[in-house]
């Protein structure tokens, strides 16, 4: 292929690229860029998903595959790796090889796409008030048979969510639905608004992911991101608790 007519990414799109796969080479999770001995490292390639000057083999292996853009140098067919998948991509190229890459890229800026949204709406100190509370329930102590209709979590989450997924959510409403809801009664008697408006916050949330091409798992998986960042971290083994309560008792997947 003409390495002469490869346009090297600038600066900002090799941050871009680099940030966009967490700094780990998305097929085998090696890092990026390596720290040694004070000194810095690159072992990234910004690889061509779709080859930036096919071969007439190439043009006619690829002849009917969907393509991320119509211009090979556009940052949308770039995906960052490291050395050694960067090669096993290219020698040999393949269908399944390339389809691997278009579907891990689209996924990617999808995600990415959707963490555009988490400056537009602002929780984290009702949530980290709220968070705070659900830590210091017993649930061994305070766990209640719960009456409410898991059909309600299944249909919500039946159009695209795996069953593991379902699954947590359903054991996640069903230990900590009622100490949840206590919590948002108390944080309401004390200011009142705040428990809607965190609602509010969460559907609308969910309603801009929504327009996006993700899947449920993805939206899912998103909104315990957003979760996780809006509160410095410091309930990460609670985000999927609150996430599920929310699924549960607010719009999202709402059908």
């Amino acid at each position: 292929m003409g390495q002469e007519k490869r346009i090297r990414p600038s600066r900002n799109q090799f941050a871009k690229l680099i940030s966009e796969v967490d700094g780990l080479c998305p097929l085998c999770q090696e890092e990026l860029i390596v720290s040694r001995n004070g000194s810095t490292t690159n072992l990234s390639q910004a690889a061509h998903i779709y080859p930036h000057s096919p071969t007439v083999s190439e043009e006619e292996l690829l002849k009917n595959v969907p393509r991320l853009s119509d211009d090979p140098e556009s940052a949308d067919n770039l995906i960052m790796l490291c050395h050694n998948c960067h090669h096993r991509f290219d020698n040999p190229r393949t269908v399944s090889d390339y389809m691997t890459l278009y579907n891990l890229k689209k996924k990617l800026t999808n995600w990415n796409t959707a963490r555009e949204y988490y400056k537009k709406h602002s929780l984290e100190d009702d949530l980290v008030s709220l968070l705070g509370s659900i830590e210091a329930v017993d649930v061994e102590v305070n766990h209640q048979q719960l009456s409410y209709d898991v059909m309600t979590v299944r249909e919500k989450m039946s159009k695209g969510a795996s069953k593991s997924t379902i699954q947590q959510v359903i054991r996640d409403v069903r230990d900590y639905y009622l100490p949840i809801r206590a919590a948002l009664v108390q944080m309401e008697h004390d200011a009142p608004g705040k428990s809607d408006l965190i609602a509010k916050q969460v559907s609308l949330f969910y309603s801009e992911l929504n327009q996006k091409s993700l899947s449920q798992d993805e939206i899912y998986q998103v909104i315990c991101d957003w979760f996780n960042r809006k509160t410095y971290q410091q309930y990460t083994p609670l985000i999927p608790i609150i996430t599920a309560y929310y699924i549960q008792n607010c719009e999202v997947f709402s059908i």
